[in-house]
């Protein structure tokens, strides 16, 4: 009995599906660096002036594959005002993958005319259609003033 324990043990780690199950399903995508950019990547910090948010802003992150298998990924970006309500949903899709340890930083656009605190909240799903969440989600903190 002992022996087939250790046979299907040895089988799964070693086997393709192994590499599955290798990688916790909120852990197969890092992300990292959550930021607000302008228009040419350099960083703006939390507090963001009227003006520039009318312009528009980038919400950032960098994500990177945590796999031994190349991984499909789209980027969602919600924001929420300070009552909890979603002002703004919109995602990036590349359409490809990314292979093993790959890394891509991605960016959505936001503006508003209205000051106030929101929250941005970055998820990174496998597609649309399955809606498997890659890692945790991540946020940041908004102020428009």
């Amino acid at each position: 009995m002992m022996r087939y324990v250790v046979f299907v043990i040895v089988l799964l780690i070693t086997s393709p599906f192994g590499l599955a199950f290798g990688v916790p399903p909120l852990e197969k995508v890092d992300v990292r660096s959550t930021s607000l950019v302008n228009a040419f990547g350099s960083p703006l910090g939390n507090n963001i002036n009227l003006n520039q948010a009318e312009r528009g802003i980038q919400i950032s992150a960098k994500i990177t594959n945590n796999q031994d298998v190349d991984q499909g990924f789209v980027y969602i970006v919600q924001i929420k005002n300070e009552a909890g309500v979603i002002v703004s949903l919109g995602f990036f899709d590349l359409g490809g993958e990314l292979t093993p340890g790959q890394s891509f930083s991605p960016a959505l656009s936001w503006s508003t005319k209205t000051s106030g605190t929101y929250t941005a909240e970055i998820y990174v799903w496998d597609n649309l259609e399955n809606q498997e969440a890659l890692s945790e989600f991540k946020t940041i903190d908004i102020i428009v003033s």
